[in-house]
């Protein structure tokens, strides 16, 4: 999570540029600069309705978990110069053009699958692993199979082991059933 420091730096650099900042917490979401072009971002990205807020930092009583900021493609550009600037070292990310996804330094999708490996015991070459943004390449490093959907972004494509169908196409069912589920899984 981030400290008070860290959320601070984020939403000053947000506020600088004009960007719609969404602090999440375990089982709360709070947004601050939401023009109205939001809401469609509730269903189905995100487990609670995201509640607006005048001062973000001032209705902000518990500590992130993570950070995700849209805005103005020009001034997201900014925006990350800025944050990647910043001395805590943020991990930053993207889910696609429109937006920053922000996480205190180490914790990435790939940390995340460290994790689950430890705590299940299920060695890394035995996970597979599928995807379709850049958010995604830190896990494609740790599975022992990485798969990217086919409408998945070039650079994902291009870091892939194999590519499934698209999600129009049941590109996830395929990879589960065609690779997770079949005879010659990566057990």
């Amino acid at each position: 999570d981030f400290s008070r420091d860290e959320t601070r730096q984020i939403v000053e650099v947000c506020r600088q540029w004009n960007l719609t900042i969404f602090f999440h917490g375990s089982s709360r979401i709070l947004v601050e600069n939401g023009d109205g072009s939001w809401p469609h971002l509730q269903i189905p990205f995100y487990p609670c309705p995201p509640q607006p807020r005048q001062d973000i930092l001032a209705d902000l009583h518990f500590k992130p978990l993570k950070t995700t900021i849209y805005g103005a493609h020009d001034a997201l550009e900014k925006a990350w110069v800025e944050l990647a600037r910043c001395p805590s070292g943020f991990h930053l990310t993207t889910a696609g053009e429109e937006d920053i996804e922000i996480t205190p330094h180490g914790v990435n999708k790939g940390s995340a699958l460290l994790e689950i490996a430890t705590i299940t015991g299920i060695p890394l070459q035995h996970m597979m692993v599928i995807g379709d943004s850049p958010n995604d390449l830190s896990m494609f490093g740790e599975a022992g199979l990485a798969v990217a959907v086919a409408n998945a972004l070039p650079e994902v494509k291009q870091a892939a082991d194999l590519i499934a169908p698209s999600n129009d196409e049941a590109g996830v069912l395929w990879a589960i059933q065609n690779l997770a589920l079949s005879p010659r899984a990566i057990l």
